[in-house]
């Protein structure tokens, strides 16, 4: 596309996710011609301009398989309707339909990312929000961007914005924006983290959180998707990173770019902001062995961790880890008992809490867990984990020299 005409969202398909072919859809007019692959929205019969796909895998019907927000609306003189992120539907993602509805993308609002919570019964959103900086004359920009949230139960009405994440990194003071995504009942997101004074710089980080609102940020001096070496595609960005789990792989496709994302400072070296009158950007791809994206890591001597109270909902236990030396694993009763310890003071006996663990399920008991698999297969002596099927347990991990990404019951 040129740089007058803007950007339109293009319509791609891929069987292995790495060769993509890019179809002549015949949609809509560019340049004279509709040998291209533009996406059409409807009814305005125009290019669509932007979209972001919900991430949601509920059955739904198959003319509305899938759904999108922050997506561009007409005015009847066809010029774009600034400030407002709508919603569409599609069946095959090429033609969409917009629909009433959306959310107020003023005040620097904008990169959607959505959700569907399971638990909650809601969409959760979170996007980008700009604020003025006091004293604008002391910084480069005059502006600071972190994450709000909304939910919504049918992707119209939404709730009131609520901000969720907002380190404030000294060299990293912004938040561009941030991709989330739920998996196996956890958040997921690849925060944008951005330094826009000097260098310009963005790379894409990792946070996980419980509840989509209390945020972990276990490396903030360490980037999820680095930029690459000078000279690469992406070695000024990597933004917009997207999550597909497939098989056992996680691939990451994501943006990268050779341009600041600020104006460089006059006299210093780098990368042109602008090649050809316009900005470049490239695909990459990134990807992890799946459930790796974040472990725990013991080295010598040993290292434990103790899990919360669950219900054992399965017959088998397996874990995903990658271990040299040794693994472990204890079943624990998550209530234990209290013993009275004797001798008496003013206000009662003094009472001890005392850990319970079962015969035929402690670490002697377990078979070692050595080597690299994405699901080793637990068993004591007594058994596998179904003898505790419908009770709630806690188990313990004991490790020497591996590491431990995720454990689930089949």
């Amino acid at each position: 596309m040129t740089p007058s005409s803007g950007s339109f969202m293009g319509h791609a398909t891929s069987e292995d996710g790495i060769q993509w072919e890019k179809p002549l859809l015949g949609l809509v007019e560019f340049e004279g011609a509709r040998d291209n692959n533009v996406c059409r929205l409807e009814p305005f019969g125009r290019p669509l301009k932007a979209l972001h796909v919900v991430d949601d895998s509920r059955q739904r019907p198959p003319e509305r398989r899938f759904e999108a927000v922050g997506v561009n609306s007409y005015h009847e003189d066809g010029a774009t309707y600034g400030g407002w992120g709508g919603i569409a539907y599609s069946a095959d993602g090429a033609t969409w339909h917009h629909v009433e509805g959306g959310t107020r993308e003023g005040a620097g609002g904008g990169n959607p990312s959505c959700v569907w919570d399971e638990n909650l019964g809601r969409y959760a959103m979170f996007h980008r929000q700009i604020i003025e900086r006091a004293m604008p004359h002391r910084y480069a920009t005059s502006i600071g961007r972190y994450i709000v949230r909304q939910e919504s139960e049918d992707l119209v009405e939404w709730s009131p914005r609520k901000t969720v994440f907002n380190p404030m990194d000294p060299k990293w003071p912004e938040v561009e924006s941030m991709m989330v995504f739920r998996h196996e009942g956890i958040y997921f997101g690849f925060p944008q983290m951005l330094e826009n004074e000097i260098r310009g710089e963005v790379e894409i980080h990792l946070v996980t959180s419980r509840d989509g609102y209390r945020w972990e940020h276990p490396f903030p001096d360490e980037a999820f998707v680095p930029r690459g070496p000078r000279g690469d595609f992406d070695d000024m960005i990597t933004w917009f990173g997207l999550m597909v789990v497939h098989d056992d792989q996680t691939k990451i496709y994501y943006g990268g770019a050779r341009y600041p994302h600020s104006k460089p400072i006059a006299g210093e070296p780098g990368p042109s902001s602008l090649a050809g009158g316009r900005r470049q950007n490239a695909i990459g791809l990134a990807t992890v062995p799946r459930d790796r994206l974040i472990g725990l890591r013991a080295d010598e001597p040993w290292g434990a961790f103790l899990t919360r109270p669950f219900v054992v909902e399965g017959d088998e236990l397996y874990v995903n880890a990658n271990v040299d030396r040794e693994l472990r694993i204890e079943v624990v009763d998550p209530v234990g008992r209290f013993v009275d310890i004797g001798g008496k003071s003013h206000i009662g006996h003094y009472i001890a809490g005392e850990e319970q663990r079962f015969p035929g399920f402690e670490l002697d008991d377990c078979q070692v867990v050595a080597g690299d698999s994405l699901r080793h297969r637990v068993q004591w002596s007594g058994g596998t984990i179904g003898r505790f099927k419908g009770q709630a347990v806690r188990l313990r991990f004991v490790a020497r020299m591996a590491t431990v990404y995720a454990f689930w019951m089949e």
